[in-house]
């Protein structure tokens, strides 16, 4: 079948080019926040990986997706991880936000690990939305191309170009970790598990 597949899908990414050209602040938004909701419901691995590997495949060089899944997934968990190694709203949380933080980090995976965070409170939940949403925009309008489960530095060594790679990240991290912070300081407390304030 894949006779058919591989050329259907040369079209579909000759199609995305296109749209991702005129338009890549507006697509890359939509497709940040995209990542995060599809991640949190199962979706992701079945769709996402398979893309980033057959772009990456078919130009020879690196995945646009491959940079979204680095910033709308890795970045934003790592944000409000941090957020919650600050500021934890449970006695102890901070340990395993910790541990979400450098995998996240070092290895560019674990994005599962801000998921209790984001679901026990809306405000948490927006902030890694507003990474997604800001990351993947500044990604569309600069055309940054990177890879999957690589550390964070390894995604801007092989990313194209860097400093736009540099900068969705940072758009992605900065305002999930600063939302993240400002909802656990105003809205969190520390308290035993299973008590913690939403």
């Amino acid at each position: 079948a894949w006779w058919i597949v591989c050329p259907v899908f040369s079209m579909a990414k000759n199609a995305f080019d296109i749209l991702i050209t005129n338009h890549g602040v507006i697509v890359g938004g939509i497709l940040g926040c995209v990542s995060v909701k599809a991640s949190m419901i199962g979706y992701y691995h079945m769709l996402m990986l398979p893309v980033i590997i057959l772009q990456m495949e078919e130009s020879g060089s690196m995945s646009f997706f491959g940079m979204l899944d680095m910033l709308a997934l890795v970045m934003v968990s790592a944000g409000i991880c941090l957020a919650s190694v600050i500021k934890p709203r449970a006695a102890g949380e901070e340990l395993s936000a910790l541990r979400g933080l450098r995998i996240n980090l070092g290895w560019g995976d674990y994005v599962e690990a801000c998921y209790p965070y984001m679901e026990r409170d809306w405000v948490v939940m927006l902030a890694g939305y507003v990474g997604a949403l800001l990351g993947g925009a500044v990604a569309g309008a600069t055309h940054a191309k990177s890879t999957a489960y690589v550390p964070w530095w390894g995604a801007v060594v092989f990313g194209e170009p860097r400093l736009a790679c540099a900068m969705a990240m940072a758009a992605a991290f900065v305002p999930s970790f600063a939302i993240a912070l400002c909802a656990n300081f105003l809205r969190g407390r520390i308290a035993s598990p299973g008590t913690t304030k939403s």
